[in-house]
């Protein structure tokens, strides 16, 4: 499969699915709900914020990220993932979510699209963990926005970006998961192994 027209065919997905949550949002709001997202953690969002380049800055705006996608990349910005490792900023998610979950959604979805093809290692990290938390949530609770995500980051040049995607559905033991990864191209002859690994396991 050509990893090229493969990732703009998610990119697709990821404007669409976008599109679909912000329609399903406007049509909640008219009827009377309010989108509230829990602003937690805010001493530690305040330091990290400082650290923002105005670049940056100027990015997360034209890209129109919420506030709440703001205080969340700066988060991720400086965190160390490992492996079942709960961090501030999947607690924090997890707030956003429950108060309302296809904004939150859309909140991580406009993040990973804005730092996709950044080469910086903090951006990178904000990818890493995007995809760490939404590893550990519910196949149901993070879809089609999650599924999508961890797709695309398949086919990322940064290797620990793929691994993370991988361990997205071999966490999810979904049914649908072995289809997915059975669909993407890879390159890396370790992490193919690794992909293989994964669908003997949920087939098993």
């Amino acid at each position: 499969m050509n990893t090229g027209n493969n990732t703009a065919v998610v990119h697709d997905l990821l404007a669409q699915t976008y599109l679909n949550n912000e329609r399903s949002r406007s049509n909640s709001i008219a009827e009377g709900s309010h989108t509230i997202f829990v602003m937690g953690h805010s001493r530690t969002v305040t330091t990290q914020m400082k650290r923002f380049s105005s670049d940056t800055k100027k990015e997360l705006v034209t890209r129109r990220i919420s506030k709440e996608g703001f205080l969340l990349t700066a988060m991720m910005q400086e965190e160390i993932y490992e492996s079942g490792v709960s961090n501030p900023s999947e607690e924090y998610f997890s707030d956003l979510l429950r108060k309302d979950r296809l904004g939150a959604l859309n909140c991580i979805n406009e993040i990973f699209w804005t730092h996709f093809h950044a080469h910086d290692k903090k951006m990178v990290n904000v990818l890493i963990g995007i995809l760490h938390m939404i590893s550990h949530l519910e196949y149901e609770d993070v879809l089609p926005t999650g599924q999508t995500l961890a797709a695309l980051a398949l086919n990322h040049k940064n290797i620990e970006v793929c691994e993370y995607a991988v361990k997205c559905f071999e966490n999810w033991a979904h049914k649908d998961c072995v289809d997915k990864l059975r669909a993407m191209s890879i390159s890396s002859r370790w992490l193919e192994k690794y992909v293989n690994d994964v669908i003997a396991e949920l087939e098993g």
